[in-house]
């Protein structure tokens, strides 16, 4: 079982995407159809033409722009350099790093490549290319180049003359140290555990300090079990990078397979919360299959947490799912009924299980689906090996049978060479031959009749599922009528707005020709123009103002709109690409609208500018005319306070619109979140009726099953008792031959003593042939009896052994928690790690930030279901 763990979480290795952690990930690769010498520059641009005169001169400015961190420049000069040497190895693996730190992997692998065919022994270009193919999942190509590189550094380091340990030359500052690692990853995978802690060890005498060395290191202890190397290495890492959260975390993991619950959850604290390490936890001790542990752990997250706890929440669900499987199995061992799966599986509070997030929901979905997989690869060997065996035994009775109906028909050439010499008894004989047809006819019609029954309780079953189905749509219809409240509702406010900002307009257009008139009339009263257009911009501003706090609160109510459709997309994942489609399109509506409003009050500042230097100008030359102005004025600040009078009126009434609308909207939530509770309380029926249904629907299939077999068995038996009596009928038309043949020779003894001879001789000779058949068949008859029950005494003793077996483990697995139920809580004094701690743990990385962790691995991710 220990050996199917390690398997298992060698095996998640290979979901990791950032083993070897890339800053940047490429949004766009280059197309390998047109590669030229121009493709290398990448999505930049092309070179055209050579602006150096040597190719020394080039490679030195593109050096410099390289350390100066200008790619782009330093890219155009590596180019130029291959205008003048096409195929210099060491310019096309510059210009491959380059691409290889802005992620730009297909012009990096294709240079790489290049550079490599030009000179194999570029031994950084093979290190790059090892981890490019692992990021691909290429993990054949990625061990050749890494090999190739390792091999190439021993071949160097011989050279030189350095010491050797564990057979390899100790490394130097110009070696791959990254090779080394990787390769000790990829060994890992493979579980080459030896040769795996030779690489790391490797890169250790180098670089004795990487704590990204020593959590790869521990991790490969880890794996095989060795958990006080592994934790001796974890807590090196930890010394020399206290703020190495995974880390922490593959320490607690330790702590946990080791049952010391206080000191794990102590030491999940230290990168999270509480309420997460229990979760964690209880995930980790739920994979090591102790299930009562887990689901204590995840009720203890869930009374600690201070939100609903999504995680926690299908963490529990998928104990009691678990706990579920094993008491069927365990049914279905013993032979049990199933009436008492609701009360050990039903789900606490009968709360709806919530969806795992986006982020972790494609890994959880790989991890379920292989589980699944192997579980239903599991059952299917079992069903072949149930077949198999139903076959052989099918094969050895139709044997038994052949032989029976050889001898039988021995028998019956026999009885018709008899029949021939008695054609008087045929009759009989006939009559019981159809009395037998008349059986097998009965059986045929009782078990077609048991047939038709099967098929109209699988008919009742099939009509419980579409009644669910038509349910499920109408609750789905329901949702849509929400959606086209909520839209209808937009929609309104929408028309709300545009009938306000159309007021807004109409009434600047009437301030604007009261303005336009005002100038014509009065050209030369500068002053009085001054103000007046100073009074009507500060209207304008106010009116600006207010426009714009309608339009923020009309904003607030719709980010209150969206957000209670994001809930619902949340809660209806069937729905969410409609709805996120149709908010787009809403606030594309509104981002073109603000700017179309925008732009239009852009413009009538322009023209409010133009206007104020004309007035200026016309002012200067109509200085008379004042006094019809002062008069003027008077009248249009008259009409001003009119307008100010009506926009009061105008504003009153669209507050007073406005908290209809709130008012609306808030009934329009409340119904929405009334609605929503009833459909979360119609779907925890609906699914508690399905888990009844299909308790129902085993249940049912069990016992037709067993009825079937009742039935095989009776008519087994009656064909048996059948058989017996053609046999008994047989035996007594011997008997009256016997008799007959008998009385023929006392009558015929004196004249045909020679013929009583033979006849007595013949009739010995058929009776000794009926009495081996006889036997055999008894013989035959009670080798399949003792093969049977030998079968049934061997699958009684596994089932016992097996059931023995998991007593123990559970009694272990609760004697472990109730220690740790008992055990005081640990301070955290006691995970203070100090610089002469020699116990430290971290997990698998790559030297530039890669790492294997549990956040990477869905096998110990509780964040992946």
């Amino acid at each position: 079982m220990k050996s199917n763990k390690k398997i298992t979480i060698i095996s998640s290795l290979f979901t990791i995407l950032f083993l070897f952690g890339c800053e940047t990930t490429p949004k766009s690769e280059e197309s390998l159809d047109n590669y030229a010498r121009n493709d290398l520059f990448g999505e930049k641009g092309q070179t055209t033409g050579i602006t150096n005169e040597t190719m020394e001169d080039a490679f030195q400015k593109a050096i410099e722009s390289e350390q100066r961190g200008d790619y782009d420049k330093a890219l155009y000069y590596y180019i130029q350099c291959l205008e003048f040497e096409p195929n210099n190895a060491k310019v096309l693996f510059r210009i491959a790093r380059i691409h290889d730190k802005q992620g730009n992997n297909t012009i990096a692998t294709r240079a790489y490549t290049e550079a490599l065919q030009n000179d194999n022994s570029l031994i950084l270009a093979h290190q790059a290319l090892g981890v490019i193919e692992m990021e691909n999942r290429q993990y054949q190509k990625a061990q050749g180049h890494l090999q190739k590189a390792i091999l190439l550094d021993q071949k160097r380091l011989t050279e030189l003359g350095t010491k050797k340990e564990h057979g390899y030359h100790t490394l130097d500052k110009e070696s791959p140290i990254n090779s080394y690692n990787v390769s000790g990853i990829i060994e890992d995978m493979h579980q080459n555990f030896d040769l795996a802690r030779v690489y790391y060890k490797l890169a250790l005498t180098y670089d004795e300090n990487s704590a990204n060395i020593l959590s790869n290191l521990g991790y490969s202890y880890y794996l095989t079990g060795d958990l006080t190397v592994a934790e001796r290495n974890y807590r090196r890492a930890i010394n020399l990078e206290p703020g190495f959260k995974r880390a922490w975390s593959n320490l607690g993991l330790v702590y946990a397979r080791k049952g010391q619950y206080n000191r794990a959850i102590k030491t999940f604290k230290q990168v999270m919360s509480e309420y997460d390490a229990y979760n964690d936890l209880g995930y980790f001790v739920m994979l090591e299959g102790r299930l009562d542990e887990a689901e204590y752990f995840f009720k203890k997250a869930i009374d600690m947490s201070p939100s609903y706890f999504k995680k926690a929440y299908a963490n529990l669900e998928q104990v009691e799912m678990k706990k579920r499987e094993l008491w069927l199995q365990k049914q279905e061992a013993q032979g049990g009924d199933e009436q008492g799966v609701l009360s050990e599986t039903k789900v606490e509070n009968n709360k709806p299980v919530p969806e795992l997030s986006s982020a972790s929901s494609n890994l959880a979905e790989e991890k379920l689906a292989e589980e699944k997989l192997a579980q239903e690869q599991a059952a299917q060997i079992k069903l072949a090996e149930i077949k198999a065996a139903e076959e052989k035994l099918a094969q050895e009775k139709l044997a038994q049978e052949q032989a029976a109906q050889i001898k039988l028909a021995e028998v019956k050439a026999a009885e018709e060479k008899l029949a021939q010499e008695k054609l008087a008894q045929e009759q009989a004989a006939q009559i019981k031959l159809a009395e037998v047809k008349a059986a097998e006819d009965k059986l045929a019609q009782e078990k077609l009749a048991q047939e038709k029954a099967a098929q109209a309780k699988l008919a009742l079953v099939k009509a419980a599922e579409e009644k669910l189905a038509e349910e499920k749509l109408a609750q789905e219809q329901a949702a849509q009528a929400k959606l086209a409240l909520v839209k209808a509702a937009e929609e309104k406010l929408a028309e709300e707005k545009l009938a306000q900002e159309q007021a807004a307009q109409a009434k600047l257009a009437l301030v604007k020709a009261a303005e336009e008139k005002l100038t014509e009339e009065k050209l030369a009263q500068e002053q009085a123009a001054q103000a007046k257009l100073a009074l009507v911009k500060a209207a304008e501003e106010k009116l600006a103002e207010e426009k714009l706090a309608q339009e923020q609160a009309a904003q607030i109510k719709l980010a209150e709109v969206k957000a209670a459709e994001e809930k619902l997309a949340q809660e209806k994942l069937a729905q969410e690409q409609a709805v996120q489609v149709k908010l787009a399109q809403v606030k594309a509506a509104e981002e073109k609208l603000i700017q179309d409003k925008l732009a239009q009050e852009k413009i009538a500042k322009v023209k409010l500018l133009e206007n104020k230097i004309a007035q200026k100008k016309l002012a200067q030359e109509k200085l008379a005319q004042e006094k019809a102005a002062q008069e003027k004025l008077a009248q249009v600040k008259a009409a001003e306070d009119k307008l100010a009078q009506e926009k009061l009126m105008q504003e009153k009434a669209v507050q007073e619109k406005i908290a209809q609308v709130k008012a609306e909207e808030e009934k329009l939530i409340q119904d929405k979140l009334a609605q929503e509770k009833a459909a979360e309380e119609k779907l925890a029926q609906v699914k508690a009726a399905q888990v009844k249904l299909l308790e129902d629907k085993l249940a049912q299939k069990k016992l037709l099953q067993e009825q079937l077999l009742q039935d095989k068995i009776a008519q087994d038996k009656l064909a048996q008792e059948k058989l017996a009596k053609v046999k008994a009928a047989e035996e007594k038309l011997s008997q009256e031959k016997l008799q007959q043949e008998k009385l023929v020779k006392e009558q015929l003894a004196q004249l045909k003593a020679a013929e009583e001879k033979l006849a007595h001789e013949r009739v010995l000779q058929e009776k000794l042939a009926h009495e081996k058949l006889a036997q055999e068949k008894l013989a035959q008859e009670k080798t399949i009896h003792q093969k049977l029950v030998e079968e049934k005494l061997a699958q009684k003793k596994i089932a016992q052994q097996k059931a023995a077996q998991e007593k123990i483990a559970q009694e272990k697995a609760k004697h472990q928690f109730e220690l740790f139920k008992a055990e005081p809580t640990v301070k955290l004094a006691e995970l203070e790690v100090t610089a002469s701690d020699d116990i430290q743990m971290v997990q698998l990385q790559v030297s530039s930030t890669p790492t294997i962790a549990a956040e990477s691995n869905p096998q110990l991710d509780p964040n992946n279901k």
